[in-house]
């Protein structure tokens, strides 16, 4: 959506590699920020791959290059770590975008927020909306953060179940990869990916084919969802690649 957004107010996007641990490449972004460079946008968790990003080079970055560095944190709650929220205090130029609909089960809200710099934000209100979010929406959020017991309970659960999905797939000699994950899905390697992704299409489970994108041959991406549905997945899947 950055390049969507980009595209349709005419501003030239830049996509840069990550590396071989599909984290941050210092070099090449130095080498690929000149003058007009204004923006540089992170994703940590990253999607699909589910790591997160070196926050040493991050704040290298940041501290060396008169650019905007703006951290999309969407799945840092799954996370073993707070993120950089604590320390984006020393960098005036560190944008953390953070957001209701993943570990908060508010995906229907479509309510995000960001944390940055006071020039930052007061900037940001002069361009903004005159209504961000509507009476409804507002009432849902604060009515969530009163009851963060829940959103505790969420997070436990599906760090739970991710644990026991990787478990499984572990147990299976015919699941080539797994890549460690700080997020709340799982990206995997198998022979014919493509084929055991339709396949499971037929049993009405609909997981995520990244097999085209750099670098991911061969990847499918599960999303960790409740028990039942967690269950369902590992049996098909483990029937699929036994036969």
């Amino acid at each position: 959506m950055y390049r969507v957004s980009c595209e349709i107010n005419d501003i030239e996007v830049k996509e840069l590699e990550l590396d071989s641990n599909f984290d941050i490449d210092e070099n090449v972004i130095n080498k690929e920020i000149n003058e007009r460079t204004k923006i540089l946008f992170l994703c940590s968790p990253n999607n699909p791959t589910g790591n997160l990003l070196s926050k040493n080079k991050i704040f290298s970055i940041a501290a060396k290059n008169d650019i905007i560095v703006v951290v999309d944190e969407a799945y840092i709650d799954f996370a073993d770590r707070i993120g950089l929220i604590k320390e984006i205090k020393n960098y005036n130029n560190i944008i953390l975008l953070r957001t209701f609909s993943k570990a908060w089960g508010m995906a229907g809200v479509r309510c995000g927020y960001c944390v940055a710099d006071e020039y930052i934000i007061n900037t940001l209100m002069k361009v903004k909306a005159p209504y961000s979010i509507n009476k409804l929406t507002a009432r849902m959020i604060l009515q969530a953060l009163e009851n963060v017991d829940i959103y505790n309970s969420f997070i436990e659960k599906i760090i739970s179940e991710r644990e026991k999905i990787i478990a499984e797939l572990k147990s299976m000699t015919k699941v080539i990869n797994i890549l460690p994950t700080n997020s709340n899905y799982i990206l995997f390697k198998v022979d014919e990916a493509k084929a055991v992704f339709k396949k499971l299409v037929a049993k009405n489970i609909v997981i995520r084919d990244r097999t085209n994108q750099k670098n991911l041959d061969g990847y499918l991406r599960v999303s960790i969802g409740t028990e039942k549905e967690n269950k369902l997945f590992i049996t098909e899947l483990r029937n699929i690649l036994c036969n």
